[in-house]
């Protein structure tokens, strides 16, 4: 039962995690070192695809683009965008 209640908490605290970034610019590492950048719209609730919009790449920009959650290999955001606990600035 611990190993269920743990992979609950762990899904609970990254739903938190992609709600507290949505509407903020992202930075998405993706595979093969390629860098975009956009405004994080919406991930699917199974964490399979992630919408960027104005997401600017090395050849251009896209007004929207989806992403596939296999080809990322890290998403940056500032702190100083955050406006939740333990994240706001005093």
């Amino acid at each position: 039962m611990d190993n269920v209640n743990s992979r609950c908490e762990l899904r609970e605290k990254y739903l938190k995690a992609m709600n507290l970034i949505s509407s903020k610019n992202v930075e998405v590492e993706l595979f093969e070192k390629a860098v975009v950048s956009g405004r994080l719209e919406i991930v699917r609730p199974d964490g399979s695809h992630i919408l960027l919009s104005k997401m600017v790449t090395p050849i251009g920009v896209h007004e929207q683009a989806v992403l596939r959650s296999n080809d990322v290999v890290l998403m940056r955001t500032s702190f100083k965008d955050l406006d939740f606990p333990p994240f706001v600035s005093k």
